[in-house]
């Protein structure tokens, strides 16, 4: 099930509902992007991410960090969604007709931006979203 976000303010009566309306108070951008790191998963660090998005990250995910819809771990040097229900609703922002053509696009992009180094550290994540479409 997609969920959608109206600029129409609602009360929401659930969990994912209260993170919905957070994440509905971001900018469009923002939004975009962390619909496209929920693609990724749970966790995901900005090398990686740089190659998804045009604008730098840090700006907007540090913005999502404040709404605590975020938090960046500086052991590993990699921004996690807080809580896995969170991903969860990021996620199902995009619409079920267009998840794979998302995750399609996502592995698409890395195949082809990855130079060899890249591509050997997250070949994972490259066939993740190849083999979710």
């Amino acid at each position: 099930m997609a969920l959608e976000i109206t600029e129409v303010g609602v009360e929401f009566d659930t969990a994912e509902g209260l993170i919905a309306s957070k994440i509905a108070s971001l900018p469009t951008l923002t939004r975009e992007y962390l619909k496209k790191a929920a693609c990724v998963g749970t966790t995901f660090d900005d090398r990686l991410i740089a190659h998804l998005i045009r604008d730098p990250s840090i700006p907007h995910f540090s913005l999502a960090a404040k709404k605590r819809l975020l938090h960046f771990d500086t052991a590993s040097s990699s921004w996690k969604f807080a809580h896995d229900l969170i991903h969860g609703v990021a996620y199902n922002l995009i619409p079920e007709t267009q998840r794979d053509t998302a995750h399609y696009n996502v592995g698409r992009e890395l195949w082809r931006k990855l130079d060899l180094e890249e591509l050997d550290r997250y070949i994972f994540v490259v066939v993740e979203q190849r083999a979710a479409n």
